[in-house]
């Protein structure tokens, strides 16, 4: 009986090791399936573009792949939505800019960042005031005189409710009130494809969205909307230098999972994303598209959201702007 015993009570030991070492190896592979991230963009546009580029590091820092399926449509609120109500397993994630915030501020979606867990920050985009070439604004300061000559006639080509409508209002109060008329057009290609073709008088680009028409000298870029000046045009003030600054902010590229991840799993991708742009190879690719590489960890990107939607709903408030009733 005695032995029987014994044997009993070491089988159960040995079973309790095997099962405690495969739950903590389990616990460690992760992710043991490829992780899906949604973009809610069309595939080739600006932040399409750079996920790629990220994805390709990530082929190194992850065990498993990397899928992107790109959800474009309600200005970016279809795709954000389907990866809201997507598991929260740490296998779906999702891929934004500062749109999250303005859609939810502007009442245009009835959820913002709070429906999420943030991850990390990999990158930012400068935001900058340009013209044509063949315009007769050569300085800002040509622009904000125009602009007060006769308020409410210089045309600017906006996306409403987008990071460059906010952007426009702060630089318009730094300018003085500055009054100008909104001509509605959308995304970057459309915006510059405005001011080329002689149907709006400016607009705000991001660094990579200017790069080819800046160099090809078809349009001139007459500040930066940013505390310092961006290496990728050293020779352009930015508008804190020429007296108008505000806390402007850039096209930034977030990385979320759906709220209630586990955190070991959201701290897993964080590590991963950290190590994919510290890659030559990767971050050499993403400022060649003039994308500065500006990493943030969990923790200060949840600062940074923080400070920006706050800023963001005081605009809104102070302007009275709004598309649509938040449900």
């Amino acid at each position: 009986m005695n032995s029987l015993r014994k044997l009993l009570t070491t089988t159960m030991a040995a079973i309790f090791v095997l099962v405690t070492f495969a739950g903590g190896t389990a616990q460690a592979e992760y992710p043991e399936k490829p992780v899906k991230v949604i973009v809610p963009y069309a595939a080739g546009g600006f932040t399409d573009s750079t996920v790629r580029v990220i994805q390709k590091g990530l082929t190194k820092t992850l065990p498993q792949p990397m899928v992107v399926i790109n959800v474009p449509g309600g200005g970016a609120v279809i795709g954000a939505r389907q990866a809201k109500d997507l598991p929260a397993d740490g296998y779906n994630l999702l891929v934004h800019i500062v749109a999250l915030i303005t859609t939810r501020v502007m009442g245009v979606s009835d959820f913002g960042t709070e429906a999420f867990e943030p991850i990390a920050q990999t990158g930012t985009n400068d935001m900058m005031i340009c013209v044509a070439k063949k315009s007769p604004y050569k300085t800002l300061d040509d622009l904000v005189a125009a602009a007060k000559a006769k308020p409410k006639t210089l045309r600017e080509a906006v996306n409403i409710g987008a990071i460059v409508h906010f952007l426009s209002l702060m630089f318009c109060d730094a300018a003085g009130d500055m009054q100008v008329r909104y001509v509605q057009t959308g995304g970057g290609a459309k915006r510059l494809a405005s001011i080329l073709g002689g149907h709006a008088d400016y607009c705000i680009l991001g660094t990579t969205e200017a790069k080819a028409t800046y160099e090809s000298g078809d349009i001139r870029v007459l500040a930066v909307l940013a505390d310092k000046r961006s290496r990728f045009y050293p020779d352009v003030p930015t508008a804190k230098e020429l007296g108008y600054g505000a806390p402007y902010f850039g096209m930034d590229l977030w990385w979320f999972a759906p709220k209630g991840t586990p955190l070991d799993r959201i701290k897993v991708m964080e590590t991963a994303l950290a190590k994919a742009v510290e890659i030559p190879e990767v971050s050499d690719s993403l400022q060649a598209r003039a994308m500065e590489v500006a990493y943030m960890d969990r923790a200060q990107l949840t600062q940074k959201l923080a400070n920006i939607k706050q800023m963001v709903e005081a605009l809104a408030k102070k302007k009275n702007i709004s598309l649509k009733k938040k449900k």
